[in-house]
């Protein structure tokens, strides 16, 4: 580079690092958080307080007359820096990139001193999220670097962004290009443009810098459009800026794509003129033993798998994500949902509203220029405390905000499943999305079929998508009659059978995010018999793993021909007979058990019954289309392997009524009666508040409250593992029915954390 162009340096190694409670400095390498343990073990007893990073560092000389600029791309949640003692300035949010100029705070050719001081503190509300289905990792755990630039450079204090943003629109048979740069220290030069296409041709424009903001349109004949699952249809773009003199003293690179994604009068997405519809996933960044502490090459392995899995789309939940993460989607050409962790329910601190527009305003300057970004998500699940005016004013807010930031772009927010269809929340965003679990905590699959023609009919034209949906499968348990609740692998199969067939069959759907691409932390659960991790991922929390599930959205997605056994992790039977089932998009499978031919089935869903089984080891091996090929091994003894099988209570007792023998008097509660009708009751509620806890005061009572206890036991028994229903029904029996008059709609408004837990 030029003598005077911006130069970098790496901050990554050698911290020093002291958590508040410790007495002793330790060693640490950025990324890092002090959570990637305790943070998924649950308890929800994770560390949460201050950490303190301290570095010594040597200036160059050669940055002498430069402004030097001290980059986080994310440290969580509030963060404080010193150099050489002095404050220096605070961020606030834990998932966006931020800078302080620390040029009059640093001394050349002397070490000087930086101290970074992160709070992930439980009890400091300034910011969002202030609770959630996932663990908050502490700490410094993306990249920090030394930033050395001219006096006269492109914007470095804009929100984190880069200074230089590029819209670009396809229009018939040429594309409507608009570059517009913020600069800093200057008011007369130059402003030079070269743009490469991605066949190498270059286009260059110049234009008489006039003030400190500089905007260039452009025409670009014949473009080369940016495509769903395409690689390579990336512009690159460089702007150079030479001061009056006709010096170059600062340069900023960056790539984007033309295209344009719309809605039609029908509610159909439709990208650069064609109809899509959006295969997505959902992304938590978290890694077993890691943390939100991962490497690039972690990213990149998220990507490729979920390039595997053969989605268009990617819901990047809740927060924004490291920019590595859009640059592997522009390139690949994966549409991504990108959005603020203004989420689950509102903050009882006034300054963090404040900080969810920052928020915002970050997401959407950081990340402007990539093409794969085409929704801007402005809350998940914000009713979950309850439904209020200044609910809907905020999010209102946010909503103007995107639109009058980026027009070029879509918003659209994801909502509560209790939240009523019609109400004014949903006639807010560009586009509604719906978090939606029937068949896993309430109800039956089959139900969203329903809600959906419900949908539809109140708004026929409202793009909508299945933000999240999804159930725990849990790769240890398996089960031959699989149930609503029982935690199988098996169970997760057909749930996603199910309703990802009702959402197909429902054209006004218009996408799909599958909860979740990977299983992930969050250290308040106690489910399936295991703490601290949510298990409704498609692969494993440490990536080893790919859920019998994972097969089956291949199958509908993707184009890699391959076919693939289930139950494998089954790996030792009783029955003499069992089920055989595969997963493939060659459009056939062959089964052969032992040698034995069983015959071909069609479709991407292929099943065999009756298969038997002999004594000792079995080979089923299985041709897909003559093409590929899959093979499992079965040992088959006399007892039945009990480790198989989730211990608690599944949801299946409520087909016959409650569990059998119990005497119940009508005349009071009973296990029989429905959760509402049971927690309207205060001293019972008070009661059942000794085992549970503030789970009484849970979100999810809004969605289950007609459900009766029993029907939920499956699930309650997932968090409460000494559960007795007996003995709840006993307890329940003191109570007489409508002795409580609190049972109104303000307290229905207002519910807190009884399956919090749960939740996802």
């Amino acid at each position: 580079m030029m003598e005077n162009m911006r130069s970098i340096i790496s901050l990554d190694k050698t911290w020093q690092f002291k958590f508040e409670t410790a007495t002793e400095w330790v060693k640490v390498d950025i990324p890092h958080t002090w959570n990637n343990l305790d943070g998924q073990d649950g308890g929800e007893d994770y560390l949460r307080g201050v950490g303190t990073y301290e570095k010594f560092l040597v200036i160059p000389e050669e940055w002498d007359g430069k402004e030097i600029y001290i980059e986080f791309d994310a440290a969580n949640a509030i963060t404080e820096v010193f150099v050489n003692g002095q404050y220096v300035g605070n961020h606030l949010g834990g998932y966006s990139r931020f800078r302080f100029n620390i040029t009059n705070y640093v001394n050349l050719r002397e070490e000087n001193k930086v101290v970074v001081k992160v709070s992930n503190d439980k009890e400091d509300k300034r910011t969002y999220p202030d609770t959630a289905d996932f663990t908050f990792f502490g700490g410094i755990y993306r990249s920090v670097r030394l930033i050395a630039v001219s006096k006269e450079h492109f914007q470095l204090n804009e929100m984190g962004s880069n200074g230089v943003f590029v819209t670009a629109i396809p229009k018939g048979h040429k594309a409507e290009v608009k570059v517009f740069c913020k600069l800093e220290n200057i008011s007369c030069g130059e402003l030079q443009l070269v743009i490469e296409n991605p066949k190498k041709e270059v286009i260059r424009v110049s234009r008489e810098i006039k003030s400190r903001n500089v905007e260039v349109d452009l025409q670009i004949e014949s473009p080369i459009l940016w495509k769903l699952k395409e690689k390579g249809n990336l512009y690159n773009i460089t702007a150079i800026l030479v001061n009056k003199d006709g010096q170059v003293v600062d340069e900023v690179q960056d790539s984007f794509g033309i295209r344009e994604l719309t809605v039609d009068k029908a509610g159909n997405f439709i990208l650069n003129g064609e109809k899509i519809r959006l295969n997505g996933v959902a992304r938590h960044q978290d890694r077993k033993n890691k943390g939100w502490a991962i490497s690039k090459e972690d990213m990149r392995e998220d990507f490729e798998i979920i390039k595997e899995i053969g989605a268009n789309s990617v819901r990047l939940a809740h927060y924004q994500h490291d920019s590595l993460f859009y640059d592997l989607c522009d390139e690949d050409g994966i549409l991504v949902c990108a959005e603020i962790p203004f989420i689950s329910m509102l903050n009882e601190d006034s300054a963090a509203f404040d900080n969810a527009k920052s928020q915002l305003r970050e997401l959407i300057l950081q990340n402007w220029n990539h093409p794969s970004i085409c929704l801007w998500g402005v809350q998940n699940e914000i009713t979950m405390g309850g439904e209020s005016d200044e609910i809907t004013s905020q999010v209102k807010e946010l909503n103007d905000i995107a639109k009058t930031l980026d027009p070029s772009r879509l918003t659209y927010s994801a909502q509560f499943m209790a939240l009523n269809i019609k109400n004014p929340l949903n006639e807010i965003t560009d586009v509604q999305g719906y978090n939606l679990y029937y068949g896993w905590y309430v109800g039956e699959c089959e139900d969203f079929r329903t809600w959906a023609k419900d949908f539809h009919e109140v708004y026929p034209g409202k793009p909508l998508v299945i933000s999240e949906y999804g159930s725990d499968g849990l790769m240890k348990y398996h089960s031959k009659t699989p149930q609503q609740g029982d935690y199988s692998e098996e169970y997760q199969g057909v749930y996603h059978e199910k309703n990802y067939e009702i959402m197909m069959e429902s054209p006004w759907v218009g996408g799909s995010f599958v909860w979740n691409m990977f299983d992930f932390a969050s250290n308040g659960r106690e489910e399936g018999g295991v703490s601290g991790i949510n298990h409704k991922g498609l692969v494993s929390h440490d990536r080893k793993e790919k859920k019998d599930t994972f097969y089956y959205y291949k199958a509908m997605w993707s184009n890699e021909l391959f076919i693939h056994l289930c139950s494998r992790r089954w790996k030792v039977r009783s029955d003499a007979n069992i089920s055989v089932k595969a997963y493939t998009n060659t459009g056939c499978g062959e089964l052969l058990v032992n040698g034995v031919d069983f015959g071909k089935r069609t479709g991407h869903i292929l099943k065999w019954n009756d298969i038997p089984l002999k004594m000792g080891e079995n080979i089923i091996s299985i041709i897909g289309g003559r093409v590929t090929t899959d093979e499992i091994v079965i040992i088959r003894q006399e007892d039945e392997d009990s480790s198989y099988e989730f211990k608690g209570n599944v949801i299946s007792w409520h087909e016959k009524g409650g569990v059998e023998g119990l005497e119940i008097n009508p005349e009071y509660l009973s296990i029989n009666d429905t959760l509402g009708e049971v927690l309207s009751n205060e001293e019972a509620k008070a009661e059942i508040a000794k085992i549970f806890g503030d789970k009484v005061n849970s979100p999810m009572v809004k969605v289950v409250k007609n459900k009766t206890v029993v029907e939920l036991s499956g699930h309650i028994k997932g968090m409460v593992k000494d559960l007795n229903l007996e003995d709840m029904n006993r307890m329940l029996q003191q109570y007489p029915k409508n002795t409580s008059t609190t049972k109104t709609a303000e307290k229905e408004s207002i519910i807190g954390r009884f399956i919090k837990r749960i939740k996802k």
